[in-house]
């Protein structure tokens, strides 16, 4: 009898196939158990300026622009 000579071409491995089915079951259970991120506490940004709070025109324009941000935010984003 002769051997058929097949190069290139693997045999599965058991071992390989268990540790995959391990590894996608995991992750699965842990894709399950996590909580669900979108919702979320509302995050809280600072932001820093250069100026002193008060009638400035550039302190003016950061707080228009921190109510923009929670505006179009949906509140979930404050700063």
């Amino acid at each position: 009898m002769s051997k058929k000579i097949t190069k290139g071409v693997r045999t599965p491995s058991r071992r390989k196939f268990f540790k995959a089915a391990a590894a996608t079951g995991a992750a699965a259970v842990a894709t399950v158990a996590m909580p669900n991120i979108a919702f979320g506490a509302p995050k809280t940004l600072k932001m820093q300026a250069a100026w002193p709070s008060g009638a400035n025109i550039f302190f003016e324009m950061a707080g228009d622009y921190a109510k923009m941000v929670s505006d179009m935010s949906g509140g979930e984003l404050k700063i």
